[in-house]
């Protein structure tokens, strides 16, 4: 049973952030060292604003994936597809006693589409469906003077999953009979699906910050995240034979922790012009493998004849359905530490234009990439102009290119004949990998007070 529960948790591996991340929040004029609606984002020492403002940003995301197993010599299997990911953020001062309030929901899509058609050679890889992040945060900051603002706020977290996966059984049958190199992989009629179906979860957490200004000098921004322990829980079904109308249904109950992070930015004046230099740490770390419980287990079929040999023989009775099973999927994520940096140059009082470069090692180690736990080391050059028609307004446009050199993956745990330690039961990964990502993004940003009236 537990060997079981192992295939119907291995399909927590679709729905994990990690794979293309998360788009730049508040869109490509935000940052850590941002006042204001494009700061909270970040840290919560920027909710302290010398008056209202409300920012939005509807960024739109483009990948192209493509990859080619070594094991399976055909086609090199590719998905494309894209997504819109907006994002809001607002602060507003209280009275005059240097606090300030602000609040920033997030709403990030992941996952999604087909990476393969269900006939495919590689259709246990492919999968439809989403993930849907949404995060909201609320902040309170505190200017004790000129110098100085300290930030706090609570962190919530939501996910909500459906996906669709196709199931290699033949693969299944051999880890659970342990039949080794004699498992009847690749027949035809041990073809079925596995599939999340509505699984949501929240958690709560905190964020803090401080931010020090000089006089003529370079502002410090430094803020944590902690991190958000989620379940997320809903119902799986798994069909072993698409050619058989058999379903084993289960409740899934998977532990999903959102990430710890920290940021540390300074911004350096150069006269009218500026720079800005990032470091950052997200523990992925806490994703390295999930702990899942299956329980109230059934099987049934649509078919009534099938369905009255199942009760005949006691199958749907049968002990083995009575118990719960708890498996762990390993994805090996890893925390990594981000860098980069900006520098902008206000061409006229209205008009200012920016460009700048980051750097995001990958997040899964070799050992543990295939189709279905996959990242990439990423380098995102981002441009970007703002455009303040008047003071209570203010445009922007930004655009990304991620470039990710191709990935050959040579050693790998997972092999569905003989899984190293850690590994899931999913064909080996060993092969060839590429991404091409592009972002775009529209940011506007409305200002309210007596200050964005004059």
């Amino acid at each position: 049973m537990l060997a079981l529960a192992a295939v119907l948790c291995s399909a927590a591996l679709a729905f994990t952030p990690a794979g293309l991340g998360v788009p730049a929040p508040i869109g490509g004029l935000a940052g850590p060292s941002a006042p204001g609606a494009l700061g909270v984002a970040y840290t919560p020492a920027a909710a302290h604003p010398e008056r209202g403002e409300w920012a939005l940003d509807l960024g739109w995301a483009h990948s192209d994936l493509a990859y080619t197993l070594d094991w399976a010599p055909n086609e090199p299997v590719t998905s494309s597809g894209g997504a819109v990911a907006p994002s809001l953020a607002a602060t507003i001062p209280i009275g005059d006693f240097g606090i300030g309030f602000a609040f920033f929901p997030l709403i990030a899509r992941g996952g999604g589409g087909e990476s393969a058609p269900t006939d495919a050679s590689r259709r246990f890889y492919s999968y439809e469906g989403a993930i849907q992040v949404l995060e909201i945060d609320g902040a309170l900051a505190w200017q004790p003077g000129p110098r100085w603002t300290f930030g706090v706020g609570p962190r919530v977290g939501l996910a909500s999953v459906n996906s669709r996966k196709a199931l290699e059984t033949g693969a299944t049958l051999g880890q659970m009979l342990g039949l080794g190199e004699e498992a009847p992989i690749g027949q035809p009629f041990l073809e079925g699906t596995q599939s999340l179906i509505e699984h949501s979860g929240v958690g709560v957490g905190w964020i803090a910050g401080v931010r020090f200004e000089s006089e003529n000098g370079p502002s410090v921004d430094l803020s944590v995240r902690s991190r958000i322990d989620a379940t997320v829980t809903g119902p799986l079904e798994l069909v072993l034979s698409n050619d058989m109308p058999l379903t084993i249904s289960a409740d899934v109950a998977t532990d999903f922790p959102f990430p710890a992070a920290g940021f540390l930015s300074m911004a350096m004046p150069l006269g009218r012009a500026s720079a800005v230099v990032e470091v950052s740490w997200v523990g992925w770390g806490s994703m390295f493998a999930y702990q899942s419980n299956v329980q109230n287990f059934s099987i049934t079929s649509e078919d009534a004849t099938m369905q009255g040999i199942l009760e005949a023989y006691g199958v749907t009775e049968a002990e083995f359905l009575e118990e719960a099973g708890a498996a762990t999927v390993t994805t090996g994520m890893r925390d990594v530490i981000n860098t980069g940096g900006a520098v902008i140059v206000p061409t006229s009082d209205a008009l200012e234009l920016r460009a700048g470069v980051w750097n995001f090692p990958s997040v899964v180690p070799d050992a543990y990439a295939h189709p279905s736990n996959l990242d990439f080391h990423t380098i995102d050059l981002r441009a970007a102009a703002a455009w303040t028609p008047s003071p209570r307004w203010t445009f922007g446009l930004s655009g990304d290119v991620y470039l990710s050199p191709t990935r050959d993956i040579e050693e790998t745990l997972h092999d569905w004949i003989a899984p190293g330690v850690g590994g899931s039961l999913v064909p080996s990964g060993a092969g060839s990998y590429s991404l091409s990502l592009y972002r775009l993004g529209l940011t506007v940003i409305f200002r309210h007070g007596a200050e964005a009236a004059g």
